[in-house]
């Protein structure tokens, strides 16, 4: 079962041993809050977008919706859909042109930029929820507690699955 989810926000840790960015997922029916690890360049670009910062040359997510838009075809949905060891993966699906329904394999980092950048659902597959870090529930009251969805916040510990 696939569960609709929004971005709450790009976390940046800093720990003695590393500088970590994390992306927390919140399920769009309850508090429930996911959080995948992401590099430095992924988080820069979903901060961008979030920012509504034009890019000098296009994006691996902009380059998908231009090429999608030119065949006439509509990106529905993303899907964050396994975990496969410490890798997260997720799908695109897309609604061509004639009406059939097709989807395609990408690095959730970049399904979600495409999904942000579109403004399509994200939805993640129920069984990747049951193994992705979720938050305590004291975390996450003091991350719901008075902050904006689109807040920018700061948690602890950084996940052990990566996009």
């Amino acid at each position: 079962m696939e569960i609709e989810m929004k971005v709450n926000g790009i976390v940046n840790l800093i720990t003695p041993c590393e500088c970590a960015h994390v992306l927390v997922l919140q399920r769009k029916d309850c508090p429930f809050l996911a959080t995948i690890s992401i590099d430095c360049s992924s988080a820069e670009i979903l901060d961008r977008i979030k920012e509504g910062s034009p890019t000098k040359r296009p994006r691996t997510h902009q380059l998908i919706n231009n090429i999608a838009n030119a065949l006439g075809a509509k990106i529905e949905k993303v899907v964050l859909n396994d975990i496969k060891g410490n890798t997260c993966y997720a799908l695109i699906c897309i609604q061509t042109a004639n009406g059939d329904r097709t989807t395609f394999d990408a690095r959730p980092v970049d399904a979600v930029a495409l999904a942000l950048r579109i403004g399509c659902p994200i939805f993640a597959d129920e069984e990747v929820l049951k193994k992705v870090d979720v938050l305590s529930k004291q975390e996450r009251r003091s991350v719901l507690d008075g902050m904006p969805n689109d807040a920018l916040i700061f948690l602890e510990p950084p996940t052990k699955y990566k996009m």
